[in-house]
């Protein structure tokens, strides 16, 4: 049997603190209440500190949250991975995008900074479908790093049912998206629309973040998620239903 799933992914931003209105104290009520209403089997959430994590946990304790920080000895930015709780998990892990993928903290390539994976293999409960969901942040500097991320996604993920979902920071013309596409699916192919708006500030900002979807995967339905200010975040989300062969 297929295997239904509603996934979403967002950029929270993290809390830096020199936000000043646009401060996470300010705007993670707006968060949960959008992760909420979603009613997403899948939440894929990058930017996230730990502090971020400990409030996700606290205002959707159903869900299983997994992932960690991506520098050397788990702190910093995370690629948070929320399972909901009518899905198994059969097998995760975490990775780095980089020549040394389980070396912990590690730069690739040209990156400015770590960057991170975190997947996991999921089971509906009768165990009769599966799907491997991989969040994912690429550098936003590195040209080659973010090539390079993508050609390590598809070495790792193609043929198994994969969900890749994240901020890849470069747009659907690219050239790691390209790459991607040879394999995976772009739920959003043919929509023009921003996924990046700066609060509101950029009123025709790039598209950036992703859901792709393996070839096994059929897309009933996917959208930006629609927000008036106060945004909740410098990113628009992206929601997609999703029926796994």
């Amino acid at each position: 049997m297929a295997l239904n799933l509603r996934v979403l992914t967002l950029n929270i931003r993290c809390d830096t603190g020199v936000d000043g209105d646009f401060n996470w104290v300010h705007r993670r009520e707006r968060v949960f209440e959008l992760l909420k209403q979603s009613g997403a089997d899948i939440i894929a959430l990058q930017e996230v500190l730990p502090n971020q994590r400990q409030d996700l946990e606290e205002n959707l304790p159903a869900f299983q949250w997994l992932g960690r920080g991506r520098d050397f000895g788990g702190g910093g930015e995370q690629c948070a991975l929320g399972i909901s709780p009518h899905l198994s998990i059969k097998d995760e892990g975490v990775f780095w995008l980089s020549d040394t993928p389980r070396m912990e903290g590690t730069v690739g390539w040209d990156a400015c900074l770590p960057r991170i994976c975190c997947w996991a293999e999921v089971v509906s409960p009768s165990g009769s479908g599966k799907a491997v969901i991989a969040n994912t942040h690429f550098d936003h500097l590195g040209t080659v790093a973010r090539t390079k991320s993508a050609e390590l996604l598809a070495s790792m993920f193609s043929g198994v049912s994969g969900i890749l979902l994240g901020d890849f920071n470069c747009g659907p013309r690219s050239a790691p998206i390209r790459h991607l596409s040879a394999d995976f699916h772009d739920v959003l192919e043919f929509s023009k629309e921003a996924t990046y708006h700066e609060f509101g500030r950029l009123p025709r900002g790039p598209r950036i973040d992703y859901i792709l979807v393996g070839r096994e995967v059929k897309v009933r339905s996917a959208e930006i998620v629609a927000e008036s200010r106060p945004f909740c975040s410098d990113h628009f989300a992206i929601l997609a239903e999703l029926e796994v062969g």
